[in-house]
């Protein structure tokens, strides 16, 4: 989907509390942080693993003080249990089924992101793999419970589509 379409679609899903506290693990170096930040949402955690990625991102996003920056492993968050309303998840699921153990990397990712997320939490996930792809990953996430079908979204101007996945 367009940026446009995406913060459609993350604005009518987590509403207009910007005091949630939003976790972005596998940030890169994606505009999402600051059009959040524009859109209200303050209490923004970004995460990567790349200390390249972060110095960037710390750069481009100085106008925005309030966001939080981590080098980190997806895999092994450094957070406190149930610390974030919101975990979005922007490829990260993609990028973790491209490794050399995918299954095992992709478990461990989600059960980082149940640990972290609050109850009633929401999950987003933003992917390329449909829902026959997805399903194995998902199913076996412990402490997760996705929610219905994920919602396709078109991509602009090129075939195929994006999904997005929810869960609590």
């Amino acid at each position: 989907p367009s940026a446009e379409d995406f913060d459609a679609v993350v604005a009518e899903t987590l509403g207009t509390d910007g005091s949630l506290r939003i976790l972005h693990p596998g940030c890169g170096n994606s505009a999402l942080p600051g059009r959040l930040y524009d859109m209200g949402f303050r209490n923004i955690v970004n995460v990567d693993s790349s200390t390249v990625v972060i110095a960037q991102m710390q750069a481009r996003c100085r106008h925005q003080p309030v966001m939080s920056w981590h080098i980190m492993d997806v895999t092994d968050m450094k957070f406190r249990s149930f610390s974030f309303d919101i975990v979005l998840d922007k490829g990260v699921v993609d990028c973790l089924g491209c490794t050399d153990t995918p299954t095992a990397v992709t478990h461990a990712y989600l059960t980082e992101v149940s640990r972290v997320l609050r109850p009633g939490g929401k999950f987003l996930c933003l992917s390329y793999g449909s829902p026959h792809m997805r399903s194995g990953a998902f199913a076996r996430a412990p402490g997760l419970t996705f929610i219905a079908e994920p919602r396709r979204l078109p991509k602009k101007g090129k075939k195929g589509s994006y999904y997005l996945y929810m869960a609590t």
